[in-house]
């Protein structure tokens, strides 16, 4: 042996889940804030397309609409894709 101390079985088992663990949670963070710019993008392009092609249906306003379109695209991900 060089020395060091030998580590046992179940700290070396624990030290390794808490690092899987931690990068679970690192994923799990990164996916969430990328799939939260892919709704708010969707739904900003989905607003000045509507504004576009309709500009005289301008009564609520853009952030209104674009606060809706967000909604709803996280509440069809919740309900039917996760």
């Amino acid at each position: 042996m060089d020395g060091s101390p030998l580590m046992e079985p179940k700290t070396f088992i624990d030290q390794f889940l808490h690092r899987v663990r931690q990068e679970r949670s690192r994923t799990f963070l990164r996916q969430g804030v990328y799939l939260l710019l892919a709704v708010l993008s969707g739904g900003y392009l989905l607003a000045n397309l509507w504004f576009y092609y309709f500009p005289h249906i301008n009564n609520f306003g853009g952030g209104f609409l674009l606060l809706i379109v967000s909604a709803v695209g996280v509440l069809i991900y919740i309900c039917f894709v996760k």
